[in-house]
C-alpha cells in the first residue's frame, strides 16, 4: 500500500475519535449509569482488535479503516470518560493529583507500548509477510487485554451524575 493510501487509511481514526468524544459529551450526561460508556468503548475496542487480526498485505485502505473508526469511536468514549470518573471517585481535594497521574501513566504507557511494539517487530519482520505476522501478534496481545479491562471495570464503584441545583 503506497504512503499515501496508508494515510487515507488511518484517517477515519482520529476523525471517529474525535465524533465519539462528542457524541459521548452529548450522551453521557444524560444516562443514569454513565460508566456504562466505558463498556462500550472498550468493546469497541476489542472490534477494532477483531478487524485489525483480519487484515494481511493486500488487505484494501477501506478494509482496514473500518476497524480503526471502530477504534477511534472507542477511545472517543474512553479517554475523557476515564478522567472525569477517577475525578469524581477521588474528590475535590485530589483533582490534580488525580489527573497528573492519569496524563503521565497514559504517555508513559504509550512510550512502553509503542517501544515494546516496535522491538517485536524489528524482531521479526524480515519480510513483508513476517511484518504483517508479527504485528497481528502483537494485536492479538493487546485484544487480549480489553475484556481484562472490561472485568476490571466491573469492579470500580457506581458512579453517577453529582446533580446541583
Amino acid at each position: 500500500m503506497p504512503p499515501q493510501q496508508a494515510g487515507a487509511a488511518m484517517t477515519p481514526m482520529p476523525v471517529c475519535l474525535t465524533l465519539g468524544s462528542i457524541l459521548n459529551s452529548a450522551i453521557v450526561v444524560k444516562l443514569k449509569r454513565p460508566g456504562a460508556m466505558l463498556g462500550i468503548g472498550f468493546v469497541l475496542l476489542l472490534t477494532c482488535f477483531i478487524g485489525l487480526n483480519q487484515v494481511d498485505a493486500g488487505t484494501s485502505g477501506w478494509r482496514l479503516g473500518m476497524p480503526l473508526a471502530s477504534a477511534g469511536l472507542g477511545l472517543g468514549l474512553l479517554l475523557n470518560n476515564l478522567n472525569v470518573f477517577g475525578q469524581q471517585i477521588v474528590g475535590k481535594a485530589r483533582y490534580g493529583i488525580f489527573t497528573a497521574l492519569m496524563q503521565s501513566t497514559r504517555m508513559t504507557g504509550g512510550m512502553i507500548g509503542t517501544a515494546a511494539l516496535g522491538a517485536w517487530v524489528a524482531t521479526a519482520a524480515d519480510s513483508p509477510a513476517r511484518l504483517v505476522d508479527a504485528l497481528l501478534q502483537g494485536f492479538n496481545v493487546v485484544g487480549v487485554m480489553v475484556p481484562i479491562a472490561l472485568l476490571l471495570l466491573r469492579a470500580l464503584p457506581p458512579i453517577t451524575h453529582s446533580r446541583q441545583p
